[in-house]
């Protein structure tokens, strides 16, 4: 019998780094799975280690419900034979693919279940057709896990995959991240919550969206030297809403307007408005430095009553504070 070209333990160690490993025969150029001593197509025995991408569709598969012992605690889960791009099939177990929306045809990708190297970890993010554009590989990610509170692990895009997936009419599409773990904090099948950096600012003055939102509900809390203005100031500070999707001119999509304190009155200050995170945006204005306070809402208060509790019913004068 002569040697293999690769024996089944060498097959499973490469499969556990994530390499899926066939053999070639070197008389008909047949493809097959390891181990195996004869070509089936023309019988002979002259082999040769080929790698495979690992990506294939489902031929047939099957729900597990009643599982051995050892594997009681996974049911129900679905184990499949997966006919890959090369030619050849190979059965194995779909994961992170609801059981309901399992079908033949359904294109998917081999990986293992337990990582060789968790100092170096994977992640699969699903991303709407609608984001996708803004998605390209080398793209700083962050993300975070719920089983670390509080930590914010930091990664990069390594491949945007065209193999879309469409539930409920609705397009996404698998982006892989390559994220370092030398801590060993992170653990394999954990789910992430991702975010893709678009772009960075840094040494710039931010407000809250809330401010660039507010006016004041009276004419009689605004400065009475800018009372004759308002009407360009609201359609002004309209041009810009950090929360709306809206597509503007640029002459008139980078124009703001901050309301701050000027003793017992309200002054405007018109700032041009940069990027935003959906909570901050960045401003700039000649008159904006670091500490400004500025108006984001008004709190409605009731005086503290003198004497019993008034009752419920009857109405109260109400104060208001900034």
């Amino acid at each position: 019998m002569t040697e293999p070209a690769i024996t089944v333990r060498a097959f499973f160690e490469k499969a556990r780094g994530g390499q899926l490993t066939a053999i070639r025969c070197g008389s008909c150029g047949g493809l097959s799975m390891p181990p195996r001593e004869l070509c089936p197509n023309c019988h002979a025995h002259s082999w040769q280690p080929v790698a495979l991408a690992g990506d294939g569709a489902i031929a047939s598969f099957t729900v597990i419900r009643v599982a051995p012992r050892a594997h009681a605690a996974d049911v129900p889960y679905a184990v499949a034979v997966v006919r890959l791009k090369e030619g050849v099939s190979i059965l194995g177990r779909i994961v992170d693919m609801p059981l309901e929306k399992l079908a033949v045809g359904l294109p998917v990708r081999f990986r293992p279940l337990i990582a060789k190297d968790l100092t170096r970890m994977q992640i699969w993010v699903s991303v709407n057709e609608a984001d996708i554009g803004s998605v390209h590989a080398d793209q700083p990610v962050s993300f975070t896990v719920d089983a670390r509170p509080g930590v914010v692990f930091h990664g990069t895009v390594t491949k945007v995959r065209f193999d879309a997936t469409m539930t409920q009419n609705v397009v996404t599409y698998p982006v892989e991240v390559l994220a370092l773990n030398p801590e060993g904090l992170l653990y394999p099948y954990m789910t992430a919550n991702v975010q893709f950096e678009l772009d960075k600012r840094t040494d710039v003055l931010r407000v809250p969206n809330a401010a660039l939102r507010y006016a004041p509900p009276t004419t009689d809390q605004v400065a009475p030297d800018v009372r004759p203005q308002l009407d360009a100031l609201a359609q002004r500070g309209a041009a810009k809403d950090p929360a709306s999707g809206a597509k503007e001119t640029k002459s008139k999509s980078d124009q703001g307007l901050l309301w701050v304190q000027d003793g017992a009155f309200l002054r405007p200050m018109t700032v041009r408005v940069g990027m935003s995170d959906g909570a901050l945006s960045e401003v700039q204005g000649a008159d904006l430095k670091d500490g400004l306070a500025v108006v984001v809402s008004e709190d409605w208060q009731s005086p503290a009553p003198s004497g019993a509790a008034p009752s419920p019913f009857v109405p109260q004068t109400q104060t208001r504070t900034r």
